[in-house]
């Protein structure tokens, strides 16, 4: 089974691998009347001859596997036909961070005091700012501890609004809307009271809590190996949505 789970990391591995020296080869015209060699590839046949005897249908399958300069076909089984990506789409998700953003990329993510903090009324005269960047594994106790440093850093009441920037989602609150609602509700169990609630706008103010993910590389193999859709569902929304994949 992990064979399976690893293909879409296998894939942007191979995306990203350093290119060949033939590849300087590569005629910059392609040729209309060119067809590449097919190489029938024993390990393409056991798979195909595994699907049949348990029962897939072949007509619903596709594999293309070729060579970077499309000379050499590996493997080819319904190539032309168009199938529901599925989970193949995180490689496109995937493909789009790592290029946007690199592989040694980090989300932050954190809370900023936006005035001055009374010490003796433990009270914020400004707004509570909360900046994120669509971390797309922030849990739960990564904001809890956030929420945590805040009652930390001496304040229990905000007199102006709680401003959440950027896509923001943890643990099951996949959407901005709920995850800053939640957030809220986190602030006030705690004992820290806000004037009000607000979305958008500039980071400002001085950092009092701050949280770093895992680089992106490993959340990608994290994701890509367990084919995990929430995250993937997360990145593609910090990236900017479908139309940024």
């Amino acid at each position: 089974m992990m064979k399976y789970l690893l293909l879409p990391t296998f894939l942007i591995l191979f995306l990203f691998r350093p290119s060949q020296a033939q590849e300087a080869h590569i005629p910059s015209t392609p040729n209309a009347d060119f067809r590449p060699a097919v190489v029938l590839a024993a390990s393409g046949t056991n798979y195909v001859n595994r699907l049949a005897l348990r029962g897939f249908s072949l007509d619903s399958q596709g594999v293309l596997i070729e060579s970077l300069d499309g000379r050499t076909m590996y493997a080819d089984l319904n190539s032309n036909v168009g199938f529901n990506p599925a989970s193949v789409i995180k490689v496109a998700t995937s493909f789009a961070a790592l290029s946007k953003l690199g592989p040694e990329y980090h989300f932050e993510t954190g809370f900023y005091a936006d005035g001055t903090v009374n010490k003796k009324t433990r009270t914020l005269n400004g707004d509570l700012i909360f900046a994120s960047k669509g971390d797309p594994v922030l849990t739960t106790i990564d904001v809890a501890r956030l929420v945590h440093e805040v009652v930390r850093s001496g304040i229990a009441r905000v007199t102006g609004n709680l401003i959440v920037t950027g896509p923001f989602s943890y643990g099951m609150f996949y959407t901005t809307d709920r995850a800053t609602k939640a957030l809220s509700q986190m602030l006030r169990r705690a004992g820290v009271r806000v004037g009000g609630l607000t979305n958008g706008g500039p980071v400002r103010g001085t950092s009092i809590a701050s949280h770093v993910s895992e680089s992106l590389r490993d959340i990608l193999f994290y994701q890509n190996a367990h084919s995990t859709n929430s995250i993937a569902d997360r990145l593609g929304e910090a990236l900017g949505g479908p139309r940024a994949v």
